[in-house]
């Protein structure tokens, strides 16, 4: 350490000093440099100053450097009347992580309600299990709901099991945090609050069981997907999205296959028209069952592109959405011409270099208005290769097919 030496001296000074450039330039020296015990004071006075490139450079300081008693004394300026400063010292805290949180587990008693809620924030965010005894003391005795709200989400994310009694307390006391539990609930993931969820569904508020839908995606077992399921039968929008979701979720863990029956089908179509895009997971099955009539599917896949201008596309993985269109290949041959048609239309909409790969299966659809659309497809969607993809249906023997390709080559020839 440099206590008491003339280089501490002069910089104590530059900290001090009226130019703001020399203030500035005094506290970046320690983001890196070690720091004297004398300095500290005057850096955490330096999150006040006038100045925000001074400001800015004693938070980095204060964030970066190894000084141990940094967060002793940052941690008090959480109480300060400047919003500004109590923003700053909250991000100094939460990005110097879990050594901070003795500090701010010594500030938080008898704090105001404002002070616990800003130090129950941070110690959520940070995540570590230590202060959990300390966020359930408060949440027992505060009287502010956001504090307590602040106490059950910082809970959730510490996810220690120890916590699920006193939150299950707070869920019978009152309702009006019962979707903030639940959530919480899905973070620690236990099986002891998969079954307290499934347990409590039939009596909580359409809100809490929203929440507990959403829930049961991540910490159910194959016992609560067929709950689910059974549930699907007789639910409504909005609930339909969560159940789906969740199926689709524990469908994936535990390699469960869905029951098409015929109720199950018209609950999730109904899904679908809300253009819900974790739904496409559920459309390949509807592929896959050879019992679903695939039409309505394709056609709320269809209608769902055209209204969302392929926003509902774009938020698809490439991955997904390869595999998507390789199943729709193997309804080219479906017996149905309307399923036919759609698959087609599907493919130039979402991947038009997959529909050049089966021209040749399309351009000779044994139903004729299915090879007059196929022609449309590649006007539409692949002008530049029209000519290699229309030429070699010149010989179909429909005069119609191949009046309305010479027409559609005459347009190519004379552009």
């Amino acid at each position: 350490m440099h206590e008491n030496s003339g280089l501490n001296e002069e910089w104590m000074q530059d900290l001090q000093n009226g130019d703001p450039d020399i203030r500035r330039r005094g506290a970046e020296r320690f983001i890196s440099e070690e720091m004297p015990d004398t300095i500290l004071p005057l850096l955490v006075q330096l999150l006040k100053d006038p100045d925000k490139g001074v400001r800015d450079a004693a938070s980095l300081a204060l964030t970066y450097n190894e000084h141990t008693r940094i967060p002793e004394l940052v941690v008090p300026l959480i109480s300060d009347d400047e919003i500004y400063v109590r923003n700053i010292a909250g991000d100094i805290l939460l990005r110097r992580g879990i050594t901070v949180v003795p500090a701010l587990i010594a500030y938080l008693p008898e704090r105001n309600d404002d002070d616990q809620k800003f130090i129950i924030d941070i110690l959520g965010l940070i995540g570590s299990p230590e202060p959990m005894d300390d966020i359930i003391m408060v949440l027992k005795a505060t009287e502010n709901e956001n504090v307590s709200l602040a106490c059950i989400e910082a809970l959730g994310n510490l996810r220690v099991a120890e916590a699920l009694p006193h939150l299950k307390d707070v869920f019978f006391r009152t309702e009006l945090f019962g979707p903030t539990i639940i959530e919480a609930m899905g973070k620690i993931g236990s099986e002891d609050a998969a079954q307290f969820i499934t347990d409590n569904y039939k009596n909580s508020d359409d809100l809490t069981k929203f929440s507990m839908l959403e829930a049961m995606g991540e910490l159910g077992d194959e016992k609560t997907f067929y709950f689910l399921l059974n549930e699907l039968s007789n639910s409504d929008i909005p609930y339909t999205w969560a159940i789906v979701r969740s199926l689709c979720n524990l469908r994936d863990k535990f390699g469960l296959d869905v029951p098409y029956e015929e109720t199950i089908k018209q609950k999730i179509l109904d899904t679908l028209v809300e253009g819900d895009k974790e739904s496409l997971k559920l459309m390949f099955e509807f592929l896959d069952d050879a019992e679903i009539t695939l039409r309505p599917v394709l056609e709320l896949l269809k209608n769902f592109v055209y209204e969302m201008d392929g926003a509902y596309i774009k938020q698809i993985r490439d991955l997904e959405l390869l595999n998507f269109c390789d199943k729709l290949t193997g309804q080219l041959n479906n017996p149905d011409e309307e399923v036919r048609k759609l698959v087609m239309e599907l493919l130039f909409m979402l991947k038009p270099d997959m529909a050049i790969v089966f021209s040749d299966k399309m351009s000779g659809d044994p139903n004729f208005w299915n090879r007059m659309r196929f022609v449309e497809l590649v006007e539409q969607y692949m002008p530049a290769s029209k000519e290699e993809l229309l030429t070699p249906m010149l010989t179909d023997l429909e005069a119609m097919v191949k009046e309305r390709v010479e027409w559609a080559l005459d347009i190519r020839n004379n552009g």
